[in-house]
């Protein structure tokens, strides 16, 4: 279904994107202000008395407060990925590129083609971004600290991070005995998010007959609805970001943390691939 030489040609395109650069740049920025507002926090203090990179890392929002990190992964991360290529078919369309492309090789192997690469590039600049954060915190703080080193400075960190409330919820033993493993989950599970929601921007964007707002921003609308409306255990949020934060009030399930993203990922595919099977008016 997809053409080998199709397949590449749409890669090189996403990875040659104007756009990506702005993105990547947008991003690392909200990192380094949440790392250089870490590094406030215990400014000053004793190595001993300050928490290891892995609980420092700006990812864990809920111990170390930086808010603006939580606010991209819910609010900024799902349009900035998109628009890196998520809403190119619309520019194809413009530009005479998309009938062009088709002409050379099936439609339906063009556009299952654009919305690969992406969900391919998308996933991969906001693992980039997310690994290069916890990278940071190594910098800054020490590989390992005793549990309780920071404990009686009187952070909210220390309270979030005991071991008690650690331990609850769904990946509690993996946050209790490898902490960095969850953050790396995480890491993961948000780029996959953020591929899934690319691919689902591509896929508005055929079925909107170019219109890039729409295509950026319904998927994005989706997003922020379902963890309003849903139901907090199955709230795309809650679920992206339990790795990290214990939520030991809810009953949430391994089964949806991972097949959530992959359904958007899996109903985008097929939504392409109907439009490009059945609906070819889209180059009009």
């Amino acid at each position: 279904m997809l053409a080998r030489g199709i397949f590449q040609f749409q890669l090189r395109r996403a990875f040659a994107s104007k756009t990506l650069p702005y993105a990547l740049l947008f991003s690392i920025g909200v990192m380094c202000a949440c790392f250089m507002q870490m590094c406030l926090k215990f400014w000053g203090h004793d190595t001993s008395e300050v928490p290891s990179a892995v609980v420092a890392w700006v990812g864990n929002c809920d111990a170390t407060e930086t808010n603006v990190f939580s606010y991209f992964i819910n609010y900024m991360m799902a349009p900035v990925a998109a628009a890196i290529f998520g809403d190119s078919f619309c520019a194809d369309v413009k530009g005479g590129l998309a009938a062009s492309g088709a002409s050379r090789s099936s439609f339906v192997g063009y556009v299952l083609s654009g919305a690969a690469a992406a969900f391919i590039v998308a996933f991969l600049a906001v693992l980039a971004v997310l690994l290069g954060s916890q990278l940071l915190a190594f910098l800054a703080f020490p590989i390992s600290s005793a549990p309780d080193a920071y404990q009686s400075l009187g952070h909210f960190t220390a309270q979030v991070d005991s071991l008690d409330h650690l331990s609850q919820g769904l990946f509690g033993g993996l946050r209790v005995s490898a902490r960095l493993l969850c953050n790396l989950i995480f890491c993961i599970q948000a780029a996959l998010w953020a591929g899934a929601l690319s691919a689902a921007s591509y896929a508005v964007s055929l079925l909107t007959r170019g219109g890039r707002l729409l295509a950026i921003g319904v998927p994005t609308l989706a997003f922020l609805v379902a963890n309003v409306t849903l139901p907090q255990e199955l709230a795309p949020y809650t679920l992206l970001t339990s790795p990290l934060a214990s939520n030991e009030t809810l009953s949430l399930s391994f089964v949806a943390f991972v097949l959530e993203p992959l359904a958007v990922l899996l109903l985008s595919l097929l939504a392409v691939f109907l439009v490009g099977r059945f609906g070819r008016d889209v180059l009009l």
